[in-house]
């Protein structure tokens, strides 16, 4: 069982890791999410005693950063997006009149 905790702690890490960057690298935030739920399942599967309940914990605090990261990167995303799509009807316009 705790290498399991361990292992959720750790994807836990790189999923903070993958949206404090930059750069959006979805493909690999989807991988490293879709390993995290399955981590989960897993747990949920398995009978726990009250000796995890504070890794459980931590764990959790761990989901509420994510959550909160994946909301700050929705938003800046949606903006790019919005911005982008703008532009692109200014282009759009512009070459309409005859540029």
């Amino acid at each position: 069982m705790q290498k399991l905790f361990n292992a959720l702690k750790d994807n836990g890490t790189k999923i903070i890791n993958l949206l404090n960057e930059k750069e959006y690298k979805g493909e690999e935030l989807l991988s490293v999410l879709n390993e995290r739920n399955k981590l989960f399942e897993t747990i949920y599967k398995t009978k726990i005693t009250n000796q995890y309940l504070d890794q459980i914990k931590e764990l959790l605090e761990q989901n509420a950063q994510i959550e909160f990261l994946v909301e700050q990167k929705k938003k800046t995303l949606l903006e790019d997006y919005i911005k982008f799509y703008q532009n692109s009807k200014n282009i759009m316009k512009y070459l309409k009149q005859g540029g």
